[in-house]
């Protein structure tokens, strides 16, 4: 995900700043975790509506092409 972050930046895609505070958000230095924006994007996580970090890492996601349909319908983790 970081090089696809890095590309979006290169190719003018994504402002440096939107992908700062989306890949601090989402864990920063070692391993990145979608599962806060995935729960802010369902809605079950309302209070982060309007955090930068959240609507940063959602710009970031439609420049790297993963703005795909979220819902909290499924019993599977987001991730491992």
């Amino acid at each position: 995900m970081r090089s696809n972050i890095d590309a979006a930046v290169s190719s003018g895609r994504l402002a440096q700043a939107d992908a700062d505070a989306c890949l601090s958000f989402m864990g920063g230095k070692r391993q990145l975790s979608c599962s806060t924006y995935v729960l802010a994007k369902t809605g079950s996580l309302p209070h982060l509506a309007h955090d930068e970090g959240f609507l940063a890492t959602d710009r970031t996601m439609t420049a790297i092409g993963m703005d795909i349909p979220l819902d909290n319908k499924t019993a599977e983790m987001y991730e491992d």
